[in-house]
Order: structure tokens, then sequence, then C-alpha cells
């Protein structure tokens, strides 16, 4: 029987730039009162640095898209044609192996910022770019991502899960990379 799966996506470049700064995430949480900065509220400044890349990971999780530039390598099962890459946007041209590491330069791919793998195989080995580069990234997910984190802050000890912050969960919903391997 043939079928197509994506078997392991792995971070092989992590981001380097957070596709939020935590003035944007302060302005939401009214922890900075003007818009030139006169008035800096700094004490939980470690604390929104790490629910910034958290609250990023849950929403790439849930969308499942880049939304910062990384490496990335997925391994993928593409007998029947049509497999998305994922983790899009992609950009730049995927490395592509089969499974002894050799590389495959006949793989034929479609799409712009999101690539389909037409060419049948049975084991890709692929590392490529993806994600949105800085200041690229759609207002809808930046709204997302600011009010996932804001939600984040204000539950503190809480799970973080984007189910619990519906305002968050709409926002994002629209840019839902939907797949029926997925």
């Amino acid at each position: 029987m043939q079928y197509n799966d994506v078997r392991e996506v792995e971070v092989i470049t992590d981001v380097v730039t957070e596709p939020v700064t935590i003035d944007e995430v302060k302005r939401q949480l009214n922890l900075l009162f003007s818009s030139d900065g006169s008035f800096q509220f700094d004490d939980d400044d470690n604390y929104l640095n790490e629910l910034i890349p958290r609250c990023r990971e849950i929403l790439e999780q849930y969308t499942g898209l880049s939304f910062a530039t990384k490496t990335l390598r997925a391994i993928i099962r593409n007998e029947c044609g049509g497999t998305e890459i994922p983790g899009g946007p992609i950009t730049g041209t995927p490395t592509i192996k089969d499974q002894d590491g050799s590389s495959l330069t006949s793989i034929v791919l479609s799409g712009n910022q999101f690539k389909v793998i037409d060419t049948k195989a049975c084991y890709l080995d692929i590392e490529y770019t993806a994600g949105y580069e800085a200041g690229k990234l759609p207002k809808g997910l930046v709204k997302a991502l600011v009010e996932l984190i804001a939600w984040a802050y204000n539950h503190r000890g809480e799970e973080i899960n984007v189910a619990y912050c519906q305002q968050a969960m709409e926002s994002a919903a629209p840019f839902k990379r939907t797949s029926w391997i997925a």
C-alpha cells in the first residue's frame, strides 16, 4: 500500500530574531504607557523574553507555519505525490536526499511560498530554510502571538495552550495550514 507521511521535522538552526519585540508585548499588556517609551516597566522583561519563543512555538505548531527564519530538516514519505513540505513558507531551494544520502536533483516541487513535492518517492530527507523574514509576518499572526503572550502573562502558572486563549486561536485560524496527512 502506498501512502504519504511526514515522518519527522527537526529544527537544525532555530530562530535568531523573534517576530515580535518585547515593546510590542508590553504595549499589549499596558506595561509601556507611551509610544516613545518614556515610561519603562522592566520588572518582568526576563519572563516576557521567555514567553515570546514559547508562545511562538505553540502557534507554529497550531498553524503549521514558521513565524521566523530557521533551518529545518524533514523526513517525508511521498509515494502518492502532493505532500507539502512542512513549516512553510519555504525560502530558497531545499536540499533533497534519498535514504542513502545521495542528492536528488530530479525532484519536482511546485508552489511559491508553500512547496509541494510533485515527484513520487518513498523516502526523502529534505533540509531547507523556512519562515517569514523579519517584519514580514502577517499582521493577523502578529496579533495572535501578542494575544497568546498576554494571555500567558496574565495566567502565570497555568499551562500555555492556544486552545485556552480563544482570541489568539481566532486570530491564527485563517492562517492554519491544513493537510489530509496532518
